[in-house]
């Protein structure tokens, strides 16, 4: 990705695989969720 990360999605595997989401480069990156992330689980 060259843009920052827009928004962070976790897979619902363990150890949890977070990827960030960039719907306009369509490209994901592993990234760390943050504390308002964690509150959606």
């Amino acid at each position: 990705c060259h843009s920052a990360c827009k928004s962070c999605i976790c897979a619902l595997s363990y150890p949890a695989q977070c990827f960030c989401v960039d719907i306009t480069d369509f490209c994901y990156e592993p990234c760390k969720p943050s504390e308002d992330d964690k509150e959606n689980y």
